[in-house]
This record gives C-alpha cells, structure tokens and sequence, in this order.
C-alpha cells in the first residue's frame, strides 16, 4: 500500500511529492525495506526543483531533520543540500524577488532553516 502512494505521485510536481517522501520514510519498514544513503542523496537532488529561496531552505531543514533520526552519521545528502543552498541564497542575495519587504527582513527568514541545516 505504501509503494503504491509513491508511485502515485512520480510525475506530480516536486514539492509535495518531497513532502510526501519524507513524511513516509518511516513506513518504509512496511514495505520490508530500509532507509538507504541513496533515498536522502536522491530526495536532497530532487530539492534541486524548488526555485523559490525560502522554500527550498526549509525543505532542506526538514530533510536534515529526518536524514538526521534516520542515520546521524552520514553527511553526503546534507553537502550536496549545502551546495544547491548556497547557490539559491546567493541567487536570492543578488536578484530578491520579494518587493513588499525590507532585504534584511526577507533574509531574516532564512535563519532558522539555516542554523537546522547545520
């Protein structure tokens, strides 16, 4: 039953088919398997999707938080998530999108994601 939930959502847009990834990963010991190295490195590529700065960020927060309780030891996925950060947060420093708020404030949003992340 949870394979076919996955597969529900392989051609659906990035975000919520992450969401849903991450939220289920626990369930996998249903579908008698475990939680690879290479599920997070493929999750924290898929995160490549996500074009707005701050959505991404706390994406990236959320899957640091569920790569941590599944293995605390392994590091590849949150250096190839560091990577893409890094790249839409200076994207974001150079060319910010929102109008409506002060730079400082916008990137003030960024904090805690950022401090989950490390």
């Amino acid at each position: 039953m949870c394979q076919n939930w996955l597969l529900r959502f392989t051609d659906r847009e990035v975000l919520p088919r992450i969401y849903l990834e991450l939220c289920l990963v626990s369930s996998h010991k249903f579908m008698q398997r475990k939680v690879h190295q290479s599920d997070l490195v493929r999750l924290a590529k898929m995160l490549r999707g996500i074009a707005e700065p701050i959505c991404n960020s706390y994406t990236c927060a959320y899957l640091a938080r569920v790569g941590h309780d599944i293995d605390p030891y392994e590091k590849e996925y949150l250096l190839i998530m560091l990577e893409f950060c890094l790249k839409h947060w200076t994207n974001a420093h150079k060319n910010p999108n929102n109008k409506n708020m002060p730079k400082e404030e916008y990137f003030d949003l960024f904090e805690p994601a950022i401090d989950w992340i490390f």
